[in-house]
């Protein structure tokens, strides 16, 4: 682990350099659970999901030559993180009750009414850091830890009639923060004189020294400038930074075109980024960002995150094409596979009422890995798991021109279904679903269902090459 070597004496003149001088050990987890599926919603199909994901951990120093056991150093059996502060024990309620605690504990700096009172823990008579070593940390212990912990998110889609929502929220079970006194936005008036930013209403928050003043709810101390005594690290004034935020929120809607549309597709959305976040932090103060608070390097909350609106359209060009015109082939497919295909299949006789001219065409639009000849020499379009995809509902379209250009020619559709989706009858069931979906689209595109048939099986015969993948076969046949 590289860290800070063991602390040099202060003649050295300088920082201790850094050096693989540490081991760690860190236990955690993480969880991740996701569902998708679809179902009918007004006669069109509503797709969704959710994911889920929870995760955990915390790290043990294991090894680091600290024989002095310094807190401020790397010791066997630190918890990275750890937060050493006081103990506190509300405010003083006069200014005798706080000058006798002076005199007792031989104070340095000059307490007040409103002021915090800390626990002599170690019975010294004074309040102080001891030794700064885990055998004397003096009056300080561990109060928290500064580590996240509990990290999760949610995310969810639907899509539905053309339009689709992604909703992305993030956020932290818990998380300690130690406010230092550069955190301007926390503590106002109390810290570093430099700011001058006062919050809204502040002093209603702030021990009242008025007489008879109601102080029972009263969370800052008696207002004045840079009051040293009560921002040192305790437990009083350490905050629980968990947050929930939601990161992202896009909506799109995709306009319904008309079949060989010069526009292939056009999508319009809204998308917004950081647009709220929940936080116990907000009941103290609502001008710090936790999540900016806890990674802040300088710790002054000068930038916490901003909201983010974005507007947009997404036009892709494309357009049908009409019989007899040439289709250019994707850039994926390699042409001399294209070409063993088309031989493959002219030979075989697989196409005998389309022209051969027409099945080129068609090949070129088809992925390579598709038509390695592992289907037994059948035409097969491979239509996705939940939807047909635009670049497969095109490969329909040209499937219902070649039938709508040879009237003698007929089409086959199989249904498979991944047989690892459960018994057979699931499977056989899933299978008639997609192979029925096909159909139906190519009914829709004016081909006359004496035309079409389509069967289904339960079992995938190229399982054992792709389990995940379900599949619909479309064969053009006498």
């Amino acid at each position: 682990m590289l860290t800070e070597a063991m602390t040099l004496p202060s003649v050295y003149g300088a920082d201790a350099p850094k050096e693989n001088s540490a081991d760690l050990r860190t236990y955690g987890f993480e969880l991740t659970l996701s569902w998708k599926d679809n179902v009918t919603l007004a006669g069109k199909p509503l797709y969704y999901g959710f994911t889920a994901s929870l995760g955990d951990n915390v790290s043990y120093i294991t090894r680091f030559e600290n024989p002095d056991k310094l807190i401020s150093d790397h010791f066997v059996g630190k918890r990275l993180g750890d937060i050493w502060g006081y103990r506190t024990d509300g405010f003083f309620a006069t200014d005798e009750e706080a000058a006798a605690y002076e005199a007792e504990i031989n104070s340095k700096v000059h307490l007040m009414a409103g002021d915090l009172k800390y626990k002599d823990l170690d019975g010294s008579g004074a309040i102080n850091t001891g030794k700064n070593t885990l055998d004397d940390p003096g009056d300080r212990e561990v109060i928290g830890n500064s580590r996240p912990r509990y990290n999760y998110a949610f995310k969810t889609d639907f899509s539905w009639a053309g339009l689709d929502i992604n909703i992305f929220f993030q956020g932290v079970g818990h998380m300690d923060w130690a406010p230092s006194a550069k955190s301007s936005y926390f503590w106002g008036p109390y810290g570093y004189q430099r700011p001058s930013f006062i919050p809204k209403d502040f002093e209603k928050l702030c021990w009242d020294p008025s007489e008879g003043a109601d102080n029972s709810n009263a969370y800052f101390p008696r207002m004045r400038g840079r009051a040293v005594a009560n921002y040192k690290t305790n437990d009083y004034y350490l905050q629980n930074a968990a947050y929930l935020r939601l990161k992202n929120l896009t909506v799109g809607y995709t306009l319904p075109l008309k079949k060989n549309s010069v526009l292939e597709k056009v999508r319009f959305y809204f998308s917004g980024e950081n647009l709220f976040y929940l936080s116990p932090l907000t009941k103290v103060s609502k001008y710090v960002d936790p999540e900016v608070a806890t990674t802040s390097v300088s710790e002054d909350l000068t930038y916490p995150y901003s909201k983010t609106f974005s507007f947009g359209v997404d036009i892709t060009f494309g357009g049908g094409r009409k019989a007899g015109s040439k289709v250019n082939a994707p850039a994926y497919v390699k042409p001399y596979v294209q070409e063993k295909v088309v031989e493959k299949i002219v030979e075989k006789e697989v196409v005998k009422e389309v022209p051969v001219e027409v099945v080129k065409e068609v090949v070129k639009t088809v992925p390579a890995s598709t038509l390695d000849g592992s289907y037994n020499d059948d035409l097969y379009f491979v239509i996705g798991k939940a939807e047909i995809r635009p670049d497969e509902a095109f490969k329909l379209g040209q499937i219902a021109q070649i039938l709508k250009d040879n009237p003698e020619a007929k089409i086959e559709i199989t249904g498979y279904a991944d047989s690892g989706t459960g018994s057979p009858e699931i499977n056989k069931e899933l299978s008639q679903q997609r192979a029925a979906k096909v159909a139906e689209m190519l009914r829709k595109a004016g081909i006359s269902a004496d035309r079409i048939s389509y069967t289904s099986t339960g079992s995938d015969r190229n399982a054992s090459a792709e389990p995940e993948s379900n599949r619909v076969a479309v064969c053009i046949v006498k």
